[in-house]
């Protein structure tokens, strides 16, 4: 129990590990400041380094994993302290890459001067399990843990065990590595022909029930396998009355049909239940007789054409191979799309996944693995001259194969994962899904016992995840095939895949597109593929699957591509692309990607104004709103509604719609969530005007109704949001300065506000909300009025919608959505946004004025 506690503790800490360095400034040559970095956080899984540099390129290199941009983030706060441009943030993160000894991770900065790098280390905390306050944490968590640990061990409850994992953050967390290119190959790079002698056979197969598998599972092995073979099929004394005449049926019209491979198939009939390690050492003892290597098939596997030269070629390429495991739909760290998670698939798809498999580089698709897994596992004969047999100390299944892999292991011999073959697996038919949690559960413990740091090796392999390229490329291959299997099902019109583009920052836009996709995923179990911008990379792709999500990252176009070529029918949808470095290529990029599939659609949604200027709020140089942006002398002249790309040089106005309407032109839909947002984007494109749809989001959660305050309460207002500057920091900040004094309103922020513009200590500001907190975090503050300061037309707004539902009174400026929504409701408040002076000056008008006192 020590032990198990021991290995727990380790992957607590690795996972929960967190250090952040204190901040410094960057300086050139001659020891001016030209940046600095405010944060640099290691976790366990991570580096995030954020500042502002008046350079170029900033880039993080960790070991080989990189991110870089340009240091293009607002930073308004920077530029009012030292009066310089207020566009030189950078926030760059990267997974944990591989250090030599004596290495650091270090920050590149690249001088606008072009002189030589600048060259920064990051030293690195100590160990992440020298930590005290780990374990007091992990105390506790296991503490909270105990309720439903007793569980599982009581009932084996899958729920307990995922409860567990929970309350000590273990769940797996997928990161965002660098894709690696290579794994599509260059060239016509062919797979080894596998012929002769050492390529020869024995496919053992144990029966156990499974009837309506049999029949296709058999045809395929008979089918598909394009190496000389013996098909050595154990009936494990099937209690199913129909399984073993069918197979000597079977049996005899194969011989009576092909009289020259008479034999090629024998039958092995148990006279009682061996159990399924009792059934494959029969067949083991029968390809050992035959001296040939061997392949643990189960009897819910389907394999697809020419699997077994993909299969054995690196055993007959290594002697030192022992085993080797394809990819599979469910088969634990060898599964694709979701890792660790088994995903039901449809007859076919399969097939069409392995032919991404088939077309991957073969340098590029085997990995060592601790262990292999025996739904189809090669054997190399060698190991099992010295290993002959499972070991029946596992009872009739489940962690034997680990058990013999590890033991050949300890003979020298290497495990490999086969991302170059898919095949399906059905699972859970061979023995039963009430045996397996018994047998699992006991077997583990053996497991752990023989071979202690196992669980540790296999969690490294996890984090690692040496074939993620591969198999982000088989989880889109995945996507393919849905879509291809629902175009023969639904038909064509019901089979496209959509591949969204959106962006890393979070927020109301990402919190919709999350929503919708698992609305969709759970509603007719349609793949999203989701193209992220203005990370450290120029994409980050995320594979969306009922079970998950798989994600990378790239930067090169074309790699791009090809990772999407399996999807013949997609649909691109933008949603947001604000933080692209690339921006004015990106209407370009999404066209290309469009039109890259078989059939195509194209949907435009406005979230914010991207498409219609690099100021994606419509607020000018000087932070105010003042209507609508034409490509004219005056925008052009604002630096706000330009673009400094990767060459430093701007992108006008004129230019950024320039690259923009082709892309608007091909669309088949654009789709606003309010009539003021239509009437921006008719203004920028009227020749789309036709195409201009006005849908407006529901909200994601339901809204309590907080009771009115009582009649003379002092008067609150609450300020509803994580606010920003264009959502009205500078506006709360200027605010709570003004309502000073006997009998001003109070004012309280249910949210976070923009550290830049804080507001003065006497306006509390709450921190992170739920929206069921609402009617408590009213009657704790006394709310009795919201205020939505925000400064530009909002294209919807969750939030001022969540305050109009509580019921209480809601004040906004009337400008955008959000007054649209205000001035239409019965408990709202307009404040005229003005024109020619600041906003906070009419809401300070607004407020200081007892006559306007909410009712």
């Amino acid at each position: 129990m020590l032990r198990r506690i021991a290995s727990l503790y380790r992957r607590y800490a690795q996972a929960h590990f967190q250090a952040e360095l204190k901040g410094f400034d960057i300086r050139d040559e001659a020891g001016r400041v030209i940046g600095r970095i405010d944060r640099a956080v290691f976790t366990g899984r991570s580096l995030r380094v954020a500042g502002w540099a008046l350079t170029g390129k900033v880039t993080l290199h960790f070991g080989a994993e990189r991110a870089s941009m340009l240091p293009t983030l607002p930073r308004r706060d920077v530029a009012e302290a030292r009066g310089i441009p207020e566009d030189v943030g950078f926030d760059l993160s990267t997974p944990r890459g591989f250090l030599q000894p004596g290495h650091l991770p270090v920050l590149q900065v690249d001088q606008s001067s072009g002189a030589g790098p600048i060259m920064i280390g990051l030293p690195m905390p100590a160990s992440p399990a020298s930590h005290a306050r780990l374990a007091g944490a992990f105390a506790v968590a296991a503490a909270v843990s105990i309720p439903p640990t007793i569980r599982w061990f009581r009932t084996k409850d899958p729920a307990a065990r995922a409860k567990v994992q929970s309350n000590l953050g273990l769940e797996f967390i997928a990161t965002a590595p660098t894709f690696d290119p290579s794994v599509f190959p260059q060239g016509n790079i062919g797979r080894p022909a596998q012929t002769g002698a050492a390529a020869q056979i024995a496919i053992i197969l144990p029966v156990y029930n499974a009837f309506d598998l049999l029949p296709e599972v058999i045809d395929r092995v008979i089918a598909h396998t394009d190496l000389p073979y013996r098909l050595i099929v154990i009936d494990d004394c099937s209690p199913d009355e129909r399984v073993r005449p069918w197979l000597r049926e079977r049996l005899a019209a194969h011989d009576a049909a092909h009289p020259e491979e008479a034999g090629r198939i024998e039958l092995i009939e148990n006279e009682e239940n061996l159990g399924f390690i009792g059934a494959v050492n029969r067949g083991l003892s029968r390809a050992a007789e035959l001296g040939r290597h061997a392949v643990l098939l189960n009897s819910d596997a389907f394999v697809p054409p020419g699997w077994a030269s993909r299969l054995f070629a690196p055993i007959v390429q290594n002697d030192d191979v022992a085993t080797v495991t394809p990819f599979s739909n469910d088969a634990e760290i060898f599964s694709a799309p979701a890792l660790c998670k088994q995903t039901p698939i449809l007859p076919g798809m399969a097939d069409r996944i392995d032919e991404t498999a088939q077309q991957l580089s073969w340098q590029r698709v085997q990995a060592p693995v601790p262990t292999g897994m025996g739904f189809c596992m090669a054997m190399n004969r060698r190991y099992l001259a010295d290993i002959p047999a499972l070991d029946t100390a596992f009872g009739k299944g489940y962690g034997e194969e680990v058990d013999w892999c590890r033991k050949a292991l300890a003979k020298g011999g290497e495990h490999v994962a086969l991302a170059g073959l898919f095949v399906e697996h059905r699972g859970g038919e061979s023995f039963g899904s009430a045996t397996k949690l018994a047998l699992v559960a006991k077997n583990n413990a053996l497991i752990e016992k023989r071979y202690p740091g196992y669980d540790l090796e296999v969690q490294r392999w996890l984090a690692a995840d040496p074939l993620r390229s591969a198999r982000m490329a088989l989880a889109v291959a995945w996507a393919g095939a849905w879509s291809d299997q629902r175009a023969e099902d639904a038909g064509e019109d019901d089979a496209f895949i959509p591949i969204y583009l959106a962006h890393v920052i979070g927020g109301g836009a990402e919190n919709w597109l999350t929503a919708k996709i698992e609305a969709e995923l759970e509603e007719t179990g349609r793949p999203a593929i989701v193209l992220r911008v203005g990370g450290g990379r120029r994409w980050m792709i995320d594979v969306m699957s009922p079970k998950g999500k798989l994600s990378t990252s790239l930067d090169d176009m074309e790699v791009l591509l090809r990772l999407l070529q399996p999807l013949r029918r997609r649909e691109v949808i933008y949603s947001c692309g604000v933080g692209d470095m690339h921006a004015p290529q990106l209407p370009g990029d999404l066209l290309a990607i469009a039109r890259a599939g078989e059939a195509h659609r194209i949907e435009v949604l406005f979230h914010d104004f991207y498409p219609l200027s690099p100021s994606y709020t419509l607020l000018d140089g000087n932070g105010r709103f003042t209507g609508a942006v034409p490509a004219g002398h005056e925008a052009e002249a604002d630096k706000a509604h330009s673009f400094r790309g990767l060459s430093g040089q701007p992108v006008s106005l004129a230019e950024w719609r320039a690259a923009w309407t082709p892309f608007i032109d091909a669309a088949d839909r654009l789709t606003c969530f309010s009539e003021d947002s239509a009437t921006h984007v008719a203004a920028a494109y009227p020749q789309a005007k036709d195409k201009i749809g006005v849908v407006p989001h529901v909200l994601l959660t339901d809204v309590p109704r907080v009771e009115a305050p009582a009649p003379g309460a002092p008067r609150v207002i609450g300020v509803l949001g994580n606010i920003g500057y264009h959502k009205g920091a500078k506006v709360i900040s200027s605010l709570g300065d003004a309502l000073r004094g006997p009998g001003a309103p109070k004012l309280v922020v249910i949210g976070n506000v923009d550290p830049a513009y804080a507001p003065p200590v006497q306006v509390h500001v709450h921190g992170d909300y739920r929206i069921e907190q609402l009617p408590a975090l009213v009657e704790r503050y006394g709310i009795t009025e919201w205020f939505i300061p925000s400064i530009w037309p909002e294209t919807f707004s969750y939030t001022t919608h969540e305050a109009l539902a509580t019921g209480l009174p809601v004040w906004a400026f009337s400008l955008g959505a959000q007054g649209a929504a205000v001035g239409k409701a019965p408990n709202g408040r307009l404040i005229p946004f003005p024109a020619d002076e600041p906003p906070e000056r009419a809401a300070i008008a607004a407020f200081a004025d007892p006559a306007e006192a909410a009712a």
